[in-house]
């Protein structure tokens, strides 16, 4: 049985929730996660397919193989990828910043930002996922926030907020690509008609989301607490099918990166 790696974050329910509530039937098995958990969980060979983090595909494109068009960008803000900071960026260089996983696209992206646009070198605190942002920026200079919480939570008492795809765009004048699906080399060999079936379904799903909005709407209210109006507003900020403006983006992406400190 094909196993497919699905992100937990409201963003990506346009894409599984027809496979939650059963409108769409597939045999295989998803397993959900966050980004950091499916990006190890397709290196590992636990899962066959993800929508994994931009970064890993980069970091590892010898390897996978881009399953679809289909991925999750932003053109300017997105509200889910959010620095919280007590002082400027511009004022960063030497003070600290708090992140939950170093090796994440954010965080990637964070530095990319740092070094080439705002000039400053701060001093990354890499923190375990279970602690609370609301408290954070007590100890340190500034935090970073991705994911549904940016969404929920009350960061207090941030005097600043960066909405990190709109800083990109801003400097760049390109999207921002944050998840794409993948699979890998040898998992394309082994399940060639399961991960072209699962190619098929997935794009039937997201069809099927397009036309039902509303169903993802209640499922991610019932997931949040947010209001259709708040969710609405925040879905429409989301690209999902990546064009060539998209990837170019992500290549301007990788090769910022390469020139970033690595420490």
């Amino acid at each position: 049985m094909i196993k497919i790696g699905a992100l937990s974050f409201i963003n990506a329910l346009p894409f599984f929730n027809p496979f939650i509530e059963k409108r769409i039937p597939f045999s295989g098995l998803f397993l959900f996660g966050t980004p950091s958990q499916i990006n190890k969980q397709l290196q590992e060979g636990t899962i066959d397919i993800g929508l994994i983090s931009s970064a890993t595909f980069i970091q590892n494109r010898e390897q996978y193989v881009l399953l679809t068009n289909l991925g999750i960008g932003a053109t300017s803000s997105i509200k889910t990828v959010t620095l919280f900071s007590n002082v400027e960026v511009d004022k960063l260089n030497g003070k600290t910043i708090a992140v939950t996983d170093s090796a994440s696209t954010s965080v990637m992206l964070l530095k990319v930002l740092c070094t080439h646009f705002w000039h400053v070198t701060p001093k990354f605190v890499e923190l375990p996922p279970q602690k609370d942002p609301r408290t954070l920026l007590e100890s340190y200079d500034a935090v970073l926030v991705i994911g549904d919480d940016c969404l929920t939570e009350t960061i207090k008492p941030a005097l600043h907020q960066y909405d990190l795809a709109e800083e990109w765009f801003k400097y760049t004048k390109k999207p921002f690509v944050f998840a794409v699906f993948a699979t890998r080399v040898d998992a394309w060999m082994d399940w060639p008609d399961e991960v072209r079936e699962f190619h098929q379904k997935l794009i039937t799903a997201y069809d099927y989301s397009t036309a039902n909005f509303s169903e993802t709407l209640e499922s991610a209210k019932e997931k949040t607490g947010l209001s259709i109006d708040n969710l609405q507003d925040y879905y429409k900020r989301l690209d999902y099918y990546l064009d060539s403006n998209h990837f170019q983006g992500l290549e301007q992406f990788a090769a910022l990166y390469a020139k970033c400190p690595k420490k």
